[in-house]
């Protein structure tokens, strides 16, 4: 491609004006192909590639791989370097209006401007409000600036990052697979398959484009679909959240008595073990809590997973997250002072409001595992009649649960120092 230009006759000194165009034309398909190169890496940045040619040749050319890492017209221009080239005098095609403002990376306008560029041609005006002004910065600075050439490809290349930049909202698409009749399925329910192999891949390479793939729990449940390009994580918390504890205990145990017995399914030790709290004694006991915890805990860390994912996607967002990444602020101490501590406030405050319910569902789950804890006590007092040890069974459970919840509210000034405990 570097050279198609120029076999064309298209050079970049054309005679008139018409020749330019298609000059300039030329590059800037070159620019979006580069671009589309990063489009299932750049989320949440934009698909940015870029051209640096001169006398119709191709000198240097770069894409933006993901966040972080350079941007499309640093690369280019490193990449002129790196082949001998300087690219002072030099015109820079791009698809997106050169960035002008220091984030994680620094200002494109810089670098063309102190690598001599004479003239910049862009598709598309940055919608981004903080990196805007590309255009401005370069024409003050003598070069000359061309801009909307290719501009319908360039905003189709980033649709979803305009739509969320510019109206706040995702851009949605809908895949949906029928017949002719407009049916969805058999009327067995059977649905494997109404499209061909060239649509499942199509169906496949544009989910592979999304931020994320939102599926009902009946779709789930009774089609089974694959959802090959979302993460698994995501997908088992989908699974887990519609599950009662007792079901889930019943599956482990299935899975990890019968099927593959690997851990113990009942009791809360193995028998006939002295009872000295040696470590052979103290892994028994881990090993039978495994099934009973992990029923309890899977079941609650679905709902976590997915409320942690919504809330850190919103806050990421937020104006001081981008002060502290124009600030040149490292992404990890950002994740981790900024992003995860004001997500973990409310994910606290709904473990705090749970815990009554998973000690209910410890009640039933360690019936299903005859594990001996304070739930078949509670059961076995109830069938004995004794009404003293039920009430105390209840008094404790609610003293600790109180407490817990009481201990969950003195954190909270750890987590946010705006929080101060009184």
């Amino acid at each position: 491609m570097a050279a198609s230009p120029a076999n064309a006759g298209m050079a970049a000194s054309a005679a008139t004006p018409q020749d330019q165009v298609s000059t300039d034309l030329a590059f800037m398909a070159r620019a979006l192909e580069l671009a589309a190169r990063g489009i299932y890496t750049t989320t949440p940045n934009p698909r940015v590639g870029a051209v640096v040619a001169r006398g119709g040749e191709i000198l240097g050319e770069g894409f933006h791989r993901r966040p972080g890492e350079a941007h499309a017209e640093v690369a280019a221009l490193d990449d002129a370097r790196a082949r001998g080239h300087d690219p002072r005098g030099a015109t820079v095609y791009v698809n997106l209006e050169p960035c002008n403002h220091q984030g994680r990376t620094g200002a494109c306008t810089r670098a063309l401007i102190d690598a001599g560029v004479a003239r910049v041609v862009f598709a598309m005006r940055d919608p981004h409000a903080v990196a805007a002004g590309g255009a401005a910065t370069l024409a003050a600075a003598g070069i000359a600036v061309t801009e909307g050439i290719a501009e319908d490809a360039a905003q189709e290349l980033n649709v979803g990052f305009i739509a969320r930049v510019v109206r706040g909202m995702p851009w949605v698409r809908v895949k949906l697979a029928a017949s002719l009749d407009g049916r969805t399925a058999l009327a067995s329910g059977e649905s494997q398959w109404i499209t061909g192999a060239a649509a499942r891949a199509d169906g496949h390479a544009w989910r592979a484009r999304a931020c994320a793939i939102l599926t009902g729990v009946g779709t789930v449940a009774k089609d089974d679909p694959q959802l090959t390009v979302l993460k698994a994580v995501s997908l088992v918390c989908i699974a887990l959240l519609p599950i009662p504890y007792y079901i889930l205990a019943f599956v482990l145990l299935i899975l990890f008595g019968y099927l593959w017995p690997v851990l113990p399914i009942s009791g809360g030790y193995t028998m006939n073990m002295e009872q000295d709290w040696s470590w052979e004694f103290i892994l028994s006991l881990l090993r039978h809590g495994i099934l009973p915890v992990a029923s309890l805990a899977l079941v609650g860390l679905g709902g976590w997973f997915m409320g942690m994912r919504s809330l850190v996607s919103n806050i990421v967002t937020e104006d001081y997250v981008t002060y502290a990444e124009l600030g040149g602020v490292k992404r990890g101490r950002i994740l981790g002072s900024y992003v995860m501590r004001n997500a973990l406030v409310p994910q606290v405050t709904g473990l705090a409001i749970s815990l009554g319910s998973i000690f209910n569902g410890a009640i039933i789950t360690e019936q299903v595992f005859g594990y001996p804890g304070i739930g078949t006590l509670l059961i076995s007092a109830v069938h004995a009649g004794d009404y003293s040890l039920v009430l105390g069974i209840t008094t404790v459970s609610i003293l600790a649960v109180s407490f817990a919840v009481l201990l969950i509210d003195l954190a909270y000034p750890l987590l946010d120092p705006r929080v101060k405990a009184r």
